[in-house]
């Protein structure tokens, strides 16, 4: 009985390790000047897996539309994310998580501080 239950396990265990959700792209890098309305960005998350998978954030630099969200089995979203155009200058970092522990995307801005205009 053991040795029947063996191979079922290890198939469970296979499509469990692949069916991670998929986010494009993995990345993203914002610059910007403080005070200026920065454009937004996009990601397409895919869930192959054959449960729901929540999606997370972490940084306040950043808001995306719908979050948290739950992508629910073989759905794609697009994810809109906007940035804090009064942002102090500075840079940060933040990411984008999901509950399966899938690796998480990395979110990089960059607000700088309005040049002087020298006469």
């Amino acid at each position: 009985m053991i040795k029947k239950l063996i191979p079922i396990f290890v198939l469970i265990l296979a499509i469990s390790l692949v069916s991670s959700i998929n986010c494009t792209p993995t990345s993203i890098y914002k610059s910007y000047v403080s005070g200026s309305t920065p454009s937004d960005e996009t990601i397409t998350c895919t869930n192959p897996s054959a449960s729901g998978i929540s999606l997370y954030k972490i940084e306040n630099m950043f808001t995306i539309n719908s979050l948290p969200s739950l992508l629910i089995s073989n759905e794609t979203k697009t994810l809109t994310i906007s940035f804090n155009s009064n942002a102090s200058p500075g840079v940060y970092s933040g990411s984008i998580y999901s509950s399966d522990i899938n690796v998480p995307i990395i979110v990089n801005v960059s607000s700088q501080a309005v040049q002087p205009v020298t006469p």
